[in-house]
């Protein structure tokens, strides 16, 4: 099935593709136009102890701008698993989301 171009590429979105070295990258949209697309903080998958997770996609980088990939680098376009947006939500919006659900409160 093919997608319009322009759904593909929608500022907001968070999006994965693979580029030519292999790497799958994971970043929020934040500009595109015919020779590239720019991700807020991207990240590359990574594997830990725990199993997979994500890192910055650049290690010397500064992860507060944007990292514009040039299209003819990138070999496959993916939606991500719902499981891998959250990932990568968390760590894009710096907050620190609790484990334990319910409702937070003081312990008075």
């Amino acid at each position: 099935m093919l997608e319009n171009k322009e759904a593909v590429f929608e500022n907001g979105r968070v999006i994965a593709f693979r580029i030519i070295t292999g790497d799958e990258i994971i970043g929020e949209i934040t500009s595109f136009d015919g020779q590239s697309v720019s991700l807020k903080k991207p990240c590359t998958l990574t594997f830990t102890q725990e199993g997979m997770g994500l890192m910055p996609a650049s290690v010397i980088g500064n992860p507060e701008h944007d990292v514009k990939y040039q299209r003819a680098a990138i070999v496959a376009i993916m939606t991500p698993r719902a499981d891998a947006i959250s990932s990568y939500e968390a760590y894009a919006s710096n907050l620190i989301v609790p484990k334990k659900e319910g409702i937070v409160t003081s312990a008075k």
